[in-house]
């Protein structure tokens, strides 16, 4: 990031809080000016946070918990992946492997891939966006439990991750309220499978519902339900989308059937 950049960044970070204290020690006197630094802080935080609120898939993806971790997760791997120094090209295919399995395809694509750049910057506010992740997924812990494998394979992308990298996943597990130890196993988990690692962990039938393995059978029948709305040919259609995004949805609609039976029958249900 060149000196202009970084200038022009300073500025914009500052614009609410400059401007909240001069309207407030202009309407109200100084003594009011703290209270619109404070207000400013308020709006300069959302005009940090907005280039990432997913705005652009809102029509593909109607579902909030599910739009927030695809956002969270494309933006955060480029963070991670530049932890170590520099992101490399392993890294760059370990993204794009995740997009293909993420099914991300045309405008949704080239949106993840500039969420992955922005993430690169040194002002992404990664720990805002990990607990607006936490907040919208709710009991769908699954989905932080994806989000955060993904960013271990991308930091394994080199072989075993840089004490960095290995403390930034720390850091972000804690937020996520992912414990230490299921963390250690993410990363053996990478180190095993390497780049196979994405696919391997997307086909089990309770990562594609998004679940746990210990969910109930009220929060699997719920989760199956929100997938099937969100996947429906038929609400893809309304919502306007290429006949090619919708043959997509149909086809994750059968995944997700076979993913519930698998399910079902291991549970003897």
């Amino acid at each position: 990031m060149d000196w202009t950049e970084r200038m022009r960044q300073s500025v914009l970070g500052w614009v609410g809080r400059s401007a909240g204290m001069m309207i407030a020690g202009v309407a109200a006197g100084w003594v009011w000016m703290p209270a619109g630094f404070a207000a400013g802080w308020l709006v300069d935080r959302r005009l940090r946070l907005r280039p990432y609120s997913g705005m652009a898939w809102r029509q593909a993806y109607p579902d909030r918990a599910y739009r927030t971790f695809l956002v969270v997760t494309c933006a955060t791997m480029g963070c991670v992946a530049r932890t170590g120094g520099r992101v490399t090209e392993q890294q760059i295919q370990v993204a794009s492997q995740v997009f293909d399995v993420l099914a991300l395809s045309g405008e949704q694509r080239r949106e993840a891939i500039a969420l992955f750049r922005r993430g690169k910057r040194s002002d992404f506010p990664l720990f805002s966006l990990l607990r607006r992740a936490r907040r919208h997924a709710g009991k769908e812990t699954a989905l932080l439990e994806q989000l955060l494998e993904y960013q271990v394979v991308i930091a394994s992308a080199n072989g075993w991750p840089g004490k960095a990298s290995r403390q930034l996943l720390s850091r972000m597990a804690a937020v996520l309220c992912i414990p230490q130890a299921q963390l250690e196993r993410m990363f053996g988990h990478a180190a095993r499978l390497g780049s196979g690692a994405i696919r391997a962990t997307a086909q089990t039938p309770y990562r594609i519902l998004g679940v746990t393995e210990t969910a109930s059978e009220g929060d699997l029948r719920l989760a199956y339900r929100r997938l099937i709305s969100r996947h429906h040919p038929d609400r893809l259609q309304a919502n306007g989308l290429p006949d090619a995004q919708v043959r997509e949805g149909a086809a994750r609609i059968h995944i997700i059937k076979q993913a519930y039976e698998q399910v079902r029958r291991q549970r003897g249900a």
